[in-house]
């Protein structure tokens, strides 16, 4: 039994010999080599070789270790020489792995892989170790598309999945050791990206037991090392050289690890040129892989990377949807001033010139779960200690200490606290604190404290580029101090029931000087104050005094001024809406512009502003003013710059300006110009201005009234619309006017450096006179809607005095008009209507009605020197008359009336007038045998004429002078041309005859002719003249509406249909008819008769009134007067003249 046993024993065993002796000679047979060789065919677009393949069966019994020996693929140089001969492969990186015939794509001098045959059939891969010594591989990517691993086949994608990859669990793989051996090296390049990489590595060795199936990941009693490991590299033009010292992994415990790495890393960039990174890690980490989740963790991770000391603490389980996380890291005590020298130097140039001490220290730590909807507790930490930091170029010194923390509660709160902010430089103190809650919140709580000092002329010495700031010289003292507590709501709303701001900025003194702008600036007891109430805050600024120069020709001083502001925000129109109200007033103010100065006392200027609502910024816009033409130079335009503007449109303003005294200066207006008195209200639509008070010179205004549309015009050039009263004692024209020119001719001579001179004023120009010659035409504004009200006691304007003045003042639509005009002056009084319309350089148009009362004819040709082109024989009468002009004409640029275009009536009236025996007067003196040949008394005179196609028409009318009656008819053209006819209606003589004169202006002609008016009865127009005057009265009354073209086209029409129809009715051809010569030899004896019987009359008159004169002054005796009188009536020229008359 035991002999059976025993021979089946052996027989067993050696059958288990000779079949692993069969097993080793088949495995190591062509059998083998023949298979890996079909698979290099079929799978490898090149040329695998190999030295010596063999498999061991009791060498790693019961595993089988697989050796391979001086194992290398390559492909054939040709085919991807197009590529190496890019410059991108130049070098180092194309040389490695290339040979004249063949290309080498990877190769190793010996591959040794142990694997446990026995659990393939369970479907698990056992690998107990596996070794590769001497590998090389060189993988080069020339494209997007082309790559050397083409000619390996099996790494193709594929776009079949095999059903058994598809479906089943995946199998169980486990690895015990993996090595390389000495001369480990790999070449990438990566044309695309430019990227070329070179790793060399020795001694890299890898133990574990390591297991994966179905998800879960087992890693028990794991160990790597590595020897060496050289990496270098070059991404376009940057470049990396890493090299690490040492890394060893070992597991301690299962699950953790303890981690020892060091290594050098030198970057070579185009920005910063070359860097070194160092780093070190060291401590314990945790991992683990389980089916639902991945463990990870660190025990006293500490890691010193680029100079930056950091560690890590706690653990982190992550699953599918969520972290559950406790961890803190840190930066520990980092040194500023290593980082700055190793690489902020290179990086930023400016960091150079900075020195610090400071130690940064900062922590963050993170506990509980982060997944959609939920954070972990959050915490972080920055702190740096009592330290500084040092300009080097300036030697400049900061002193800072930073202390700030922020916690984030799984509720999604965020709260920051700043514990301490001290900043100190010679010049400035700065201590800041605060914090904020709920940062994260719909209304978060802010909290801030601030105290800050300044010395300025310390700070600006300091400063670095203080040279281009362009400041000679500050100096001054800055205290600011702020306390607040707010809720982000209440600032927005500015309604502050849990808020409380109070903050405070004062000064003793500032002072500016800013060479290259001659700038200099100084303020003196400063002070600005802040506090909040329920409604907003108010803001409180005070000044003792401010100054401010530019140069010689900008000056501004403030004395005493005291501001106020309060802010708030107000509901309208269902918003909530920024409100400002301010306030200020000045002791003091002065201003000084070039040579010109203005001045106020006691001003007061207070003004609140409102945000409009989105759609109530467009609201109370008006259509822009659009004219055009030729005198769009002479409208208004205050519009401002956009910047401005932008503001005015979105914001409503109301206010009130007040100032109690002033004054202006300047040599443009060498007058001394006084303001003593300013009220005003304001708002978007309009200003009332309850009173402005101006003195020039000996001039006086007071003015009162509306003005509309302001604003609009602010905003772009727009229509003003003003409503105003003017109250003066004098207006003083003739100086005014006289001083704009003065100004206009010596302004460039006077000094503007000496703002205390003020040579160039006068309190008066005396005896002014207007040359209205030297003043360009007047062109009414097209964008101005006045009226005015004017009342003035005396109006000095050319030679006569006037006073007092009222009317009423229009201008709209570049006309202006003067309606219910009165006028008193030391010739008489006037009563004025009247307009002036400037449409174009072409259209200037005007039209009057006029009416003089009790002046005389000099003095009415005084007033309006055109009267004596008019009516020429007017100059002849002495006595007062009155005058009414209605007339419409059009004007040229040079002030000329355009004679064609005149249209009118002149109308004059009189009682107990003289006609002195002069020119034309003489010559018909004589032939109607006066009885005072030197004067001609009239009684009572009408005259009316009609001025039309360049022409005066004089109508017949009716005058009596002592034993006359006469009826008087002409005409007079403007080429100075004439023809008058005086019919005699009554004389103490029988017959009766008519006188014509004819002639140009200084060569007129007198003749007798019969009388046109022989039978006294004269044509009458009155009626048609007064509708005519009436009608013109009321157009010019009327202008606006009836419009200036409207009005002169009618005054035409109505004139020249009066002058067409007295002609008709009463041609004055007719009267050229002459006397017959019976007649004339009859006029001859008559006149002979009379003039004889006249010269006795007159020297028995002058001799009793002398005979009457002697006995009333003296007692001479008879004798002597009757020999005087027998010698008086023997007059020679008495006797020569009787002779003459009776020859004749």
């Amino acid at each position: 039994m035991k002999k059976g046993l025993r021979i089946a024993l052996f027989s067993v065993l050696g059958f288990l010999v000779l079949l692993f002796t069969g097993l080793q000679i088949a495995l190591n047979s062509k059998l083998v080599t023949g298979a890996v060789d079909k698979f290099a065919e079929e799978n490898i677009d090149g040329t695998l070789r190999y030295s010596r393949l063999r498999v061991s069966l009791l060498g790693s019994f019961p595993g089988v270790r697989l050796t391979l020996d001086s194992l290398s693929v390559t492909y054939p140089t040709e085919r991807f020489a197009s590529f190496y001969n890019r410059p991108f492969l130049a070098g180092r990186f194309s040389a490695r792995g290339r040979g004249e015939a063949a290309d080498t794509l990877l190769r190793f001098d010996r591959l040794s892989v142990s694997v446990n045959p026995w659990g393939l059939p369970g479907g698990r891969i056992e690998v107990g170790e596996a070794c590769v010594d001497g590998f090389s591989a060189f993988v080069h990517r020339f494209d997007a598309e082309t790559s050397n691993l083409d000619i390996l086949k099996f790494m193709a994608p594929s776009d079949t999945v095999s059903e058994a990859g598809a479906s089943g669990s995946t199998p169980l793989i486990s690895v015990g050791k993996l090595s390389l051996g000495e001369r480990t090296s790999i070449v990438y390049t990566d044309a695309p990206s430019l990227l070329r990489a070179c790793v060399d590595m020795d001694g890299f060795a890898v133990g574990a037991g390591f297991k994966m199936s179905d998800g879960d990941m087992y890693l028990r009693d794991a160990q790597l090392r590595m020897d060496s490991l050289s990496v270098y590299g070059i991404a376009s033009a940057d470049t990396l050289d890493l090299g690490v010292g040492k890394f060893e992994l070992r597991e301690d415990a299962p699950d953790k690890f303890t981690l020892d790495f060091s290594a050098l890393a030198r970057l070579g960039t185009a920005a910063a040129g070359r860097l070194e990174l160092p780093a070190e890690i060291r401590g314990s980490v945790l991992f683990s892989k389980h089916s639902d989740r991945l463990s990870l963790g660190a025990d006293g991770l500490t890691a010193q990377i680029a100079y930056l000391p950091l560690n890590l603490e706690g653990s982190a389980e992550v699953y599918p949807d969520s972290v559950v996380i406790d961890a803190t890291a840190g930066l520990v005590a980092c040194s500023v001033e290593k980082v700055l020298r190793e690489y902020a130097d290179k990086v930023l140039p400016v960091a150079a010139g900075f020195s610090t001490d400071a130690l940064l220290t900062a922590d963050i730590s993170a506990d509980g779960v982060y997944s959609r909807g939920r954070m972990p507790a959050v915490s972080a930490c920055l702190r740096i200690p009592a330290s500084a930091t040092v300009y080097l170029p300036d030697s400049l010194r900061l002193e800072h200490a930073v202390d700030i923390d922020a916690d984030l509660s799984p509720a999604g709160r965020l709260k920051a606290d700043i514990h301490q902010l001290d900043l100190s430089v010679p010049g400035l103190d700065l201590s800041f604190g605060g914090g904020a809650d709920e940062l994260l919140g719909k209304d978060p709580l802010y909290r801030v404290s601030a105290d800050a000092r300044a010395d300025v002329e310390r700070l600006l010495s300091l400063l670095p580029g203080k040279d281009s700031l362009d400041i000679e010289h500050a100096e001054g003292d800055v205290h600011l101090t702020l306390d607040a507590r707010a809720r982000q709501s209440e600032l927005k709303d500015f309604r502050f029931a849990q808020t409380d701001i109070k903050g405070a900025l004062e000064s003793r003194h500032l002072h500016l000087k800013m060479p290259s702008d001659s700038i200099e600036a100084c303020v003196y007891n400063a002070g600005v104050r802040l506090d909040s109430r329920l409604s907003g805050l108010d803001l409180n600024a005070d000044f003792d005094s401010v100054f401010f120069y530019k140069g010689a020709g900008l000056t501004a001083r403030v004395r005493k001024i005291f501001n106020e502001a309060h802010i708030s925000k107000v509901e309208q129109d269902g918003a909530v809406l920024p409100r400002i109200e301010v306030s200020t007033a000045g002791e003091r103010v002065f201003f000084k512009s070039g040579s010109s100065r203005y001045a106020a006392s006691g001003a007061n200027v207070s003004a609140a502003v409102q945000k409009l609502a989105a759609r109530q910024e467009h609201r109370h816009r008006r259509p822009r003013h659009r004219h055009g033409g030729e005198f769009d130079f002479a409208d208004i335009d205050i519009s401002l710059d956009s910047s401005i503007v932008k503001y005015l449109r979105n914001w409503s303003a109301s206010g009130h300006i007040k100032a109690d005294s002033g004054f202006f200066a300047s040599p443009m207006l060498p007058l001394r110009t006084r303001l003593t008195a300013l009220h005003a209200d304001f708002d978007d639509e309009k200003i009332d201005i309850d009173t402005i008070g101006v003195k020039c010179g000996t001039s006086d205004v007071n003015l009162s009234g509306t003005m509309y549309g302001v604003k609009h015009s602010l905003i772009h050039k727009s229509m003003i619309q003003t409503s105003l009263n003017l109250d003066s004692r004098r207006l003083n024209v003739n100086e005014f006017l006289s001083a704009v020119l003065v100004g206009r001719e010596n302004a460039a001579e006077v000094a503007t450096e000496d703002e205390n001179d003020e040579s160039f004023v006068t309190d008066t120009l005396a005896d002014a006179r207007v040359d209205l010659h030297k003043f360009p035409i007047f062109v009414v504004p097209a964008n101005l809607d006045v009226n005015v009200g004017l009342t003035a006691d005396r109006v000095d304007f050319s030679d006569p005095r006037i006073g007092p003045v009222y009317s009423g003042i229009k201008i709209k639509d570049r006309t202006m008009q003067l309606t219910s005009t009165y006028i008193t002056t030391e010739l008489g009084k006037i009563y004025l209507d009247a307009f002036y319309a400037t449409r174009s350089k072409h259209d200037i148009s005007a039209g009057v009605n006029l009416n003089l009362s009790q002046m005389s004819a000099g003095e009415i040709i005084r007033l309006l020197p055109a009267v004596d082109s008019l009516m020429p024989v007017l100059k002849a009468f002495d006595g007062k008359l009155s005058c009414d002009i209605s007339a419409t004409a059009q004007i040229d640029t040079n002030r000329n009336v355009v004679i064609p275009t005149l249209d009118g009536l002149v109308r004059l009236s009189g009682r107990d007038l003289r006609v002195t025996n002069t020119g034309q007067f003489g010559k018909v003196a004589n032939l109607l045998l006066f009885k005072k040949k030197e004067t001609l008394d009239i009684d009572n005179m009408n005259v009316d004429a009609l001025i039309h196609d360049s022409r005066i028409e004089v109508f017949p009318f009716v005058l009596g002078a002592d034993k006359y009656r006469f009826a008087l008819r002409g005409t007079q053209g403007f080429d100075k041309s004439m023809f008058y006819h005086l019919s005699v209606l009554k004389a103490p003589f029988p017959i009766l005859f008519g006188i014509n004169i004819y002639g140009t202006a200084g060569h007129t002609k007198v003749s007798l002719g019969r009388p046109k008016y022989h039978d006294g009865t004269v044509p009458v127009f009155t009626r048609q003249l007064d509708t005519v005057q009436i009608n013109l009265a009321k157009s010019i009354r009327d202008i606006f509406d009836r419009g200036v073209e409207s009005v002169m086209r009618h005054n035409e029409s109505a004139v020249g249909t009066l002058d067409l129809r007295s002609l008709v009715e009463d041609p004055l051809q007719a009267s050229q008819e002459g006397l017959d010569d019976a007649t004339m030899q009859k006029y001859a004896e008559m006149a002979d008769e009379f003039a004889v019987q006249q010269e006795v009359q007159e020297q028995q008159d002058e001799l009793d009134a002398e005979v009457s004169a002697a006995l009333n002054s003296t007692s001479e005796d008879m004798t002597r007067m009757m020999k005087e009188y027998e010698a008086s009536i023997k007059d020679r020229r008495f006797d020569r003249w009787l002779r003459k008359s009776r020859k004749k």
